[in-house]
């Protein structure tokens, strides 16, 4: 601090640059933290939701010894809050959209009389469509995500520990 004229303090330009700096360092380091636990809490979501379609198929499968395609989601007798397509000309038919996700029982189209299973319970895929990242559990209850277009570094880094431990 320096003396100015009249008695009174105040902070010289190279104190404010310091101060700036140590501000922009610690904003530096806290900012890829912060995006990193807001998709992992993104990605938590969904997955409880995946869990929830998986569980749901298991159950379908008891019943009719298959299971549910991608236009059955309905018959799958389960509540997820968002918004579902029912336009018989779109291609996400009876899928479910939050603001974050796409959700799904099966990633292949098909039709109720000749479904084409792709190996999996159920997908959410992460909006925008065809960019970040998919979520997919498998037949054998099995989570793993996979990278697609535009993925940010906190998507890539949770991808990869699913993929790699089977969870978040």
């Amino acid at each position: 601090m320096k003396k100015i004229k009249n008695g009174r303090q105040g902070f010289t330009l190279l104190e404010l640059l310091v101060v700036v700096l140590i501000i922009g360092i610690l904003a530096a380091i806290a900012l890829p933290q912060y995006k990193l636990a807001v998709e992992k809490s993104r990605m938590t979501e969904a997955v409880t939701i995946l869990k929830i379609i998986a569980a749901a198929q298991d159950r379908f499968y008891m019943i009719h010894n298959r299971y549910a395609n991608a236009y059955e989601m309905e018959k799958l007798d389960i509540e997820i809050q968002g918004k579902t397509f029912k336009n018989a000309a779109s291609v996400y038919n009876n899928r479910i959209e939050t603001e974050f996700f796409m959700y799904s029982p099966d990633s292949e189209a098909g039709s109720v009389s000749n479904p084409i299973p792709a190996g999996y319970k159920g997908f959410a895929q992460r909006k925008p469509r065809d960019e970040r990242y998919t979520l997919y559990i498998n037949q054998k209850n099995i989570l793993k995500c996979s990278k697609k277009s535009n993925i940010t570094p906190a998507q890539s880094k949770l991808c990869d520990q699913i993929n790699s431990q089977g969870h978040l």
